[in-house]
């Protein structure tokens, strides 16, 4: 199976980049397990700012793999290690003194702004447009990301994004705090600020996080999000001729 992830470090800066633009950057479950290795694996490498990037600068990441998604109305016990592994990488994005940073010059969509929202900060370009889509599948979104989303952007917002479904360009984004920075080179934007994190004090860095308490737990497998894979809705969604 090609790889859609893959990693790389240079001194305290590190660089987690997907890979499999030619599916939008959509991960299979089997991603999802290799993005967790890789997490764990970059916090003992002495990261201290690590920038999550896409190796196409036209996609960020489409989310979960859809025919994967699709395929769990017809194993619906492959739902609760589906929903496990992405809460897991979720909190790994999250947690320890590592500074994660989003760096978002494409479409970014479902799991994808998931995946931004975990990071600590979120740089989009012009190009990137957000959107969280599952009320067009019957299935819920995660509890943990729903609850990020409605710290970053308010309850107003999040229900607005979640029952809607509507995709907003990287304006409305940063207008509504989806994201922290436009710029129109995310790259460039992404490496000095993650150059500046390095520079300074990882011990100031930890207490830091700490204190600004960003961690959900994965500890339990999220209820409401398996119970979306049983609605008939759902189930009509995936048994739709995708073409």
């Amino acid at each position: 199976m090609d790889h859609a992830v893959r990693w790389r470090q240079s001194g305290k800066v590190g660089h987690l980049t997907f890979c499999r633009s030619s599916k939008r950057n959509a991960l299979r479950m089997a991603d999802w397990a290799e993005l967790s290795d890789m997490l764990e694996a970059i916090s003992k490498a002495g990261v201290q700012a690590l920038i999550v990037e896409s190796s196409d600068p036209q996609v960020f990441s489409a989310g979960s793999d859809l025919v994967e998604v699709e395929a769990l109305s017809e194993r619906p016990e492959n739902a609760a290690p589906f929903a496990m592994v992405m809460q897991r990488v979720m909190q790994q994005l999250g947690a320890g003194p590592m500074v994660t940073v989003a760096a978002i010059a494409g479409p970014c969509h479902g799991a994808g702004v998931a995946i931004a929202m975990a990071c600590d900060i979120r740089v989009a370009g012009p190009r990137a447009t957000f959107s969280i889509p599952p009320a067009k599948f019957g299935i819920s979104y995660p509890s943990g990301d729903i609850r990020r989303l409605a710290r970053l952007v308010g309850p107003g917002q999040a229900a607005r994004l979640l029952y809607s479904a509507e995709t907003i360009d990287a304006q409305e984004a940063a207008r509504i705090g989806l994201v922290d920075l436009l710029d129109d080179d995310v790259a460039a934007r992404c490496q000095d600020l993650a150059r500046q994190i390095a520079a300074n004090s990882a011990d100031s860095i930890a207490l830091l996080k700490g204190a600004l308490d960003q961690h959900v737990s994965a500890a339990e497998p999220d209820q409401q999000f398996l119970d979306g894979f049983r609605t008939a809705d759902f189930l009509r969604f995936a048994g739709r001729d995708r073409g």
